[in-house]
């Protein structure tokens, strides 16, 4: 039965074809945000916690006695099999020795790896799942229980988490919020509108909060879609946190399923070293979906063995202060301190690199470590007592000096490299080491430049767990809001995009420096850009995702393909990710668009329906309408947080970076179709970032004729679009360096985002974050006018091209 008739069937069965987006700014994703969910952490929590993780020895000797291992819940692994594995000592994030591995051999791995597909095959979903999954997930994270304190214990003493009791808080209100989003998701695969791809997602753990982004949002939601779940043993340092929320887990799984056996065959950890795990990815679990929150490097790397990764990947956050005296501010000094030091700068969101006019090594010691009016100890005695205190941002004395800090044996000192790089560390010019400046002494440094910023292509090693900071110091106020240093700024955001962007203003009231970082964030495609003042500043370390302040770990645009299939973002439905629109779904959209049905949305505008009637390929038609509907529900301008907010927040899709640096640059291939390329100009052709694709096309496509009679020659620039060869073309990225490069030839057998057109048909709205910026912009004052009549307005919000309704007398 072809698609068509499978829609007709579908019609009289009497389904409803609604609309229902569940993902990024949609009115259904906005009102999931509503009203204000999930209870805070307590300070019981707290005091639990702490009791749990003073008693370190004890929880030391079970990571000995009863050490990382296979874990699997529904294959009894034999004595036998376990003798073969190798024991090994792990360390925490300090390089201390603290526990013990089991590795697996690649024989008892590749078997619960088969298990885990196998049950994607067996497994039928129902409720009932949700339902058990979603009661564990109440009994390990209940703030008044004793397992979430267990966990927060335990990433205290691995991890050196100093604030794990905000994580449990914001895993306790943002996964409510995603729980809504998996609610509507699973109810459009029930009603044939989207399918769930099952086979098992891969879990690559992070170090620093994998109690929310791992267990929560990676595992929990892809469980109670019915998705087994295995999850990999960190090879580098603190993998017992880890391991003993996956022992929790399974430990539940086995209590709450006594009657479900098949539910059992959804969980699986694999302890095992790093190449058996790449072996694994490579040849068993290759066309599975993969989840990593990490570096960069390791993004790339898993990249090329796991071509369905979804990798969340930091980069050098960002603090401008709009002042110039910024060095005598005691209220900025310690935004900066608290962004900088934040977990011993051991969070996504740490502050790497600041800009801030008249700098100097003379005042930026003091200015940083000991500043005015500021009675607040830089180091602890230890993460255990920062827990205690509520303290996040302190130094932690089990942290190596940078002269005792050596990468491998026999290699230079940290301190040698930085000082080698034109760091100054902290002390070393001190008259005198008073109490702040003794405690940063050897394990702070800093690098003075003077200019307004980096040029595009100077990138920051990031320094992991080492407070080293970058300061780029513009002459004066002025000079730094000079209009060529704004394009020089925007250049280096967009090339090395950091996670997070934060412009302090001189004053509450400052026009000036409201106008200045609006025009920095309309030319960048920041996720998290916030706006503060002298008396409530701005951190790099500000985002709370089920508030509206969407988040997300990008790389530089034009990069997207070697580091992940797509962009990431919270909150988001985790299984999503993998899903797809239905043929019969698409189908039946393309004969509602024959038939004039536009239940209850506007008609497409005469490009779109052009670009629809051209395409070949029902499910392709299809598709482009289904980009259509979402963009013209989502792609409205900006949705305001949610109300009862801390701060004043605008979320919501937007245009390319505005200026010569924001080009989108399609490439047509020879053997491409225009089918390939449809998607791609529904999406620009229906908004008003229109005016900044560019279209390139091969001498010997054939599609270029299509796309002149659909589109005319209005896209088809001549210094971008000549026909030119591959070779050609790549010379010209290079040359030019477009914000994004989109090729035809991704999306040649449907428009899942991955090259290896493993999925067809992924869900628009991840394509859709291909191709446009997202994220937020606040001001760190809660009801703050005069930031939202600046942004609001703003022509870098995507905006549909909806046509109006007819006029009627």
């Amino acid at each position: 039965m072809n698609c068509r008739a499978q829609a007709l069937l579908v019609r009289r069965s009497g389904r409803k074809l609604e609309k229902r987006w569940y993902q990024i700014a949609s009115s259904t994703y906005a009102n999931a945000l509503e009203p204000s969910v999930g209870p805070k952490a307590t300070d019981n929590l707290r005091a639990k916690a702490v009791k749990l993780a003073r008693n370190k020895e004890e929880i030391h000797r079970i990571w000995y006695k009863e050490p990382i291992c296979t874990l699997s819940s529904c294959l009894p692994l034999q004595e036998d099999i376990m003798s073969n594995e190798k024991l090994v000592e792990t360390v925490d994030a300090m390089g201390k020795k603290n526990g013990l591995a089991r590795l697996s051999n690649f024989e008892t791995v590749e078997m619960c790896a088969k298990s885990a597909k196998e049950a994607t095959n067996k497994f039928d979903y129902t409720h009932d799942v949700k339902d058990i999954i979603r009661k564990i997930e109440s009994l390990l994270f209940d703030p008044n229980g004793e397992l979430a304190a267990q966990l927060v214990a335990n990433q205290a003493l691995d991890f050196y988490k100093q604030d794990g009791i905000t994580e449990i808080e914001e895993a306790l209100q943002a996964s409510a919020v995603e729980r809504r989003l998996n609610d509507i998701l699973l109810d459009d695969e029930k009603k044939n509108i989207i399918s769930i791809d099952r086979r098992p997602a891969i879990v690559l753990s992070v170090a620093n909060f994998s109690n929310f982004l791992d267990l929560s949002r990676k595992v929990l939601r892809n469980l109670e879609a019915g998705i087994p779940v295995v999850c990999f043993h960190r090879n580098s340092n603190s993998s017992q946190h880890v391991f003993r929320w996956a022992k929790l887990l399974a430990d539940l799984i086995l209590i709450h399923t006594q009657n479900e056996s098949k539910i059992r065959s959804l969980f699986y950890f694999l302890s095992c070293d790093l190449e058996v795990q790449q072996r694994l990815l490579f040849q068993v679990l290759g066309d599975c979906p993969v989840y990593l929150t990490g570096s960069r490097s390791t993004a790339r790397s898993v990249k090329q063995v796991a071509r369905r990764l979804f990798a969340s990947c930091g980069g050098p956050n960002t603090m401008i202060l709009c002042a110039d005296k910024a060095l005598e501010s005691s209220s900025f000094a310690i935004a900066c301190r608290e962004s900088a030091f934040i977990e011993q700068s051991g969070q996504c969101t740490a502050l790497r690199h600041v800009i801030a006019p008249g700098a100097n090594n003379d005042t930026l010691q003091q200015w940083l470590l000991e500043p005015p009016g500021c009675d607040h100890l830089l180091i602890t005695t230890s993460a255990i007592d920062a827990l205690e205190n509520g303290q996040f941002s302190a130094l932690l004395p089990e942290a190596p000096r940078f002269s005792q800090d050596k990468s491998a044996p026999g290699a230079p000192a940290l301190r040698e490299i930085l000082k080698e790089d034109g760091y100054v560390i902290a002390g070393e010019q001190a008259e005198h080491l008073s109490l702040g400046i003794r405690d940063a002494e050897d394990r702070v440094a800093w690098r003075i430049k003077h200019r307004s910023s980096p040029e595009p292509d100077e990138a920051f090693t990031e320094h992991w767990r080492r407070v080293v900071l970058d300061v780029s110091a513009p002459p004066s106020r002025a000079g730094l809001m000079d209009e060529r240093n704004q394009e020089c700024i925007a250049a280096w955001l967009l090339a090395q995009q950091p996670i997070s962007v934060c412009i302090n203003k001189a004053a509450v009231v400052d026009a000036e420096a409201l106008e200045f970082a609006r025009r920095i964030w309309e030319r960048t495609a920041c996720v998290v850009f916030t706006i503060g003042d002298v008396l409530i500043p701005a951190t790099t370390a500000q985002a709370r995702p089920q508030d509206g302040e969407i988040f997300g770990e990008l790389v530089p645009r034009n990069l997207l393909d070697t580091h992940t299939v797509a962009p990431v973002f919270v909150p988001s439905a985790t299984p999503s990710y993998a899903a797809s629109h239905t043929a019969e779904n698409l189908a039946a959209l393309a004969d509602d668009f024959l038939n004039q049905n536009f239940r209850g949305g506007s008609s497409p505008p005469p490009g779109v329906a052009a670009i629809v009637r051209a395409c070949k390929s029902i499910q392709m038609q299809g598709y482009c309408l289904a980009v259509w509907n979402y963009l013209q529900d989502a792609a409205v301008g900006p949705r305001r947080g949610i109300s009862g907010s801390s701060r004043d927040i605008l979320w919501g899709l937007q245009r390319p970076p505005i200026g010569k640096l924001g080009s989108t640059w399609l490439r047509v291939s020879a053997n491409d179709s225009f089918d390939a390329c449809a998607p791609v100009l529904t999406a620009f052709t229906a908004t008003n970032a229109a005016a900044q694709l560019r279209i390139s096309v091969h001498p010997h496509s054939s599609a270029m004729t299509k796309i002149k009679q659909t589109l005319g020659d209005a896209l088809l620039d001549s210094t971008f679009a000549r026909n030119l060869t591959e070779a050609h073309f790549e010379n010209e990225v290079i040359k030019q360096k477009p914000w994004n490069v989109v090729r035809a030839a991704d999306f040649s057998s449907g428009t899942q985002a991955t090259t290896a057109n493993v999925h067809s048909f992924g869900l628009v709205s991840h394509f859709i974050t291909r191709l446009f910026p997202f994220g937020h912009v606040k001001s760190t004052r809660p009801d703050d006018p005069s930031f939202r009549r600046a942004f609001a307005e703003s022509p870098k919000w995507l905006r549909a091209a909806i046509r109006p309704p007819p006029h009627t007398k």
